[in-house]
């Protein structure tokens, strides 16, 4: 069968069991000032997030060409699709975005459980018009008697493209990403390979 991308979550992410997985923004922004002591910044580019995921030496050698004939596939200009494997998410479905403030920095969700807590550094994702908006909720909130939780601060902010109304993912966020950097796997004795650590960017 021939492989499409974005390679779907089955091909890498959902076969990974990580020794340790880090996310992070790579900020955009640049940064000035003068004498008298003051500073302006600004944001160059929307800002992108990074993972860098270590592979343990559990793998079979078999498991470790596997792995590395996928990366080799993959290269730096093809996508896959990516969720921590080390994140655990909120149980939930049918969640939507009902309404967004005015400067489009919180949003309002609705379709939630009733005393469903979400808390700061939850994550979320949405899919709209080909692309995947993937962010944190940066402060707590509690669902009402409705299910209705918000308005609620996230991070990256929502593209002004986005409507409300849309579908959100808080079970198993996901975003598109390229390779950045993955080191063959080294065989070692007692069919097993060294751990080495894969380096992903998001692609927007």
């Amino acid at each position: 069968m021939a492989i499409s991308f974005p390679a779907d979550l089955g091909w890498i992410s959902d076969l990974i069991i990580p020794s340790s997985c880090t996310m992070d923004l790579q900020r955009n922004e640049e940064t000035s000032g003068v004498g008298s002591g003051q500073f302006w910044s600004a944001e160059l580019a929307e800002p992108l997030w990074t993972a860098q995921v270590g592979i343990p030496r559990f793998l079979t050698h078999a498991e470790g060409r596997a792995f590395d004939a996928k990366m080799r596939r993959l290269g730096t200009n093809r996508t896959l699709l990516f969720a921590d494997p080390m994140y655990k998410g909120l149980d939930q479905s049918g969640v939507v975005i009902s309404s967004f403030s005015t400067d489009r920095t919180a949003i309002t969700l609705s379709g939630l459980a009733p005393g469903t807590d979400i808390l700061a550094g939850h994550r979320l994702s949405v899919v709209y018009g080909g692309h995947i908006w993937f962010a944190e909720f940066d402060e707590d909130v509690t669902a009402d008697d409705s299910g209705v939780a918000g308005p609620v601060a996230v991070y990256p902010f929502p593209p002004m493209i986005l409507a409300a109304g849309a579908v959100v993912e808080l079970a198993k966020p996901y975003l598109k990403m390229m390779l950045v950097d993955a080191a063959a796997s080294a065989a070692l004795p007692g069919n097993r390979v060294g751990e080495k650590t894969l380096t992903l960017r998001q692609k927007p």
